[in-house]
């Protein structure tokens, strides 16, 4: 074979490599970002923008459900085009599940989406700034320590059986809820060895350690840990219930990282004393404080959440808010909710109350992604409104939670803020928060 027949034959295949790569690729990517299902108000003319970087086509065989193309032009033989910067309207005649063909081309039926068609659902938004206060569901293991016993000699008793992020949920059949009871237990030990029961992610295990003796009559598990944690982060909506969603992710232990697992929290006023402008490479931050007076509780935690926190407010958080809402000039009005298929690049607004007074602030909405993976990242936006941007650099840790409103409906809330980037950063469709709301109402 001469060389240039090898080198024929290494460009082929690379080619077929390059193809079937690019098109594996495709495929994957396509199938992540269609979402599985969409949810739409019944009798409503829906927008359905998927995003989708390839031309196809949307189909439906039910009749309770209507295809439109953008002019609102009914669809022969109720197909539309989308894709390519093409959209669809969806209109559901009823209450109901349905199901959308999406072809890949036209040709090609590459998934099916359910619909679900549902009565209008409307939200109160929040936007203030409040004290969360968590306490952890068992005690939380954040560190494992190295101890020197009395006799000198070296020991790691929870080494190799305990993790950062572990709760330490029983001690010998005794359940515990606080690291004053674990430290309890363990000095009334006597050294003996003492059975653990340890939850880890979604699992129990039992295990057995020994208290090492430090100084006389003192023992010691070698273990750090945490019993509650607290922050400040912003309301996002309040429903017709009273039940409120807040944050967009979950509260975080600032050790492990890991999302607090806790069975109880409250919802607390908070003073907001200054803001840190965000700068390149440093998050800016409102600063204040918790208020834990009997007077200043708002409502009760019941789920901290990697979607956000939730739970019930009283009749004093009600009021604050419709104090909020009166003393900023406007007037507290539900909203519908804006389901993810609605969203669109483009201008939209944050309520927040960093300047001391409920305030809509402009955005700008630069890129969509229903990637199923994508927990809390699925809007992208960028502060574009000037008297945010001199008061707070951007987006400050406090701000998450805060509300995102686009024509006239509530479509999420900011979750994260670029590091590199104060004035850009991520929102969580308000879709996602409700799932994770529902889901915790039901365990």
């Amino acid at each position: 074979m001469t060389f240039r027949e090898k080198w024929r034959k290494f460009l082929l295949v690379t080619l077929i490599i390059s193809i079937l790569f690019t098109a594996g690729y495709g495929y994957f990517y396509l199938k992540d970002i269609l979402p599985e299902r969409i949810t739409v108000v019944v009798d409503e003319n829906g927008y359905v923008n998927l995003h989708v970087p390839f031309s196809g086509t949307l189909s439906s065989d039910d009749e309770s459900v209507a295809l439109y193309d953008e002019a609102r032009q009914l669809a022969e033989n109720n197909t539309v085009s989308i894709g390519m910067g093409k959209n669809a309207i969806l209109n559901a005649s009823e209450t109901g599940s349905y199901e959308l063909v999406y072809r890949l081309f036209g040709l090609i039926n590459f998934q099916r989406i359910q619909v679900t068609a549902v009565e209008s659902e409307s939200l109160l938004p929040c936007g203030m700034a409040m004290g969360l206060h968590l306490e952890t569901d068992g005690v939380m293991v954040v560190g494992i320590s190295e101890l020197t016993g009395i006799d000198g000699s070296k020991y790691v008793p929870a080494g190799n059986l305990i993790e950062p992020g572990d709760y330490v949920c029983a001690v010998d059949g005794v359940d515990i809820s606080s690291k004053d009871d674990l430290i309890e237990i363990v000095q009334a030990s006597d050294g003996e060895t003492l059975n653990l029961l340890i939850r880890r992610d979604d699992t129990t295990l039992d295990v057995d350690i020994t208290p090492v003796m430090v100084s006389d009559s003192d023992y010691k598990l070698g273990l750090w840990v945490r019993d509650d944690c607290q922050g400040i982060g912003t309301v996002t909506f309040v429903d017709e219930e009273g039940n409120f969603g807040a944050l967009g992710h979950g509260i975080s232990d600032v050790d492990t990282g890991m999302c607090v697992s806790s069975h109880d929290g409250t919802l607390r006023n908070a003073q907001i004393h200054s803001i840190i402008k965000g700068t390149a490479g440093t998050p800016g931050s409102l600063c204040g404080t918790i208020d834990y007076q009997t007077d200043a509780l708002l409502g009760d935690i019941i789920a901290n959440t990697e979607q956000g926190v939730f739970g019930c407010l009283h009749s004093t958080g009600l009021e604050e808010l419709q104090t909020a809402y009166e003393n900023s000039g406007m007037e507290l009005t539900a909203l519908p909710i804006g389901y993810q298929q609605e969203v669109t690049t483009g201008t939209a607004y944050i309520r927040s109350a960093v300047s001391g007074q409920l305030t809509d602030y402009e955005i700008l909405i630069t890129a969509v992604d229903f990637s199923k993976g994508n927990k809390n990242k699925g809007i992208v936006l960028e502060i574009t409104d000037e008297r945010l941007l001199s008061l707070t650099g951007g987006i400050v840790q406090g701000m998450s939670g805060s509300p995102i409103i686009q024509n006239g409906k509530i479509i999420g809330a900011v979750t994260h803020v670029f590091v590199q980037d104060s004035t850009r950063g991520y929102g969580i469709f308000i879709e996602k928060m409700l799932d994770a709301q529902k889901a915790a109402e039901g365990n």
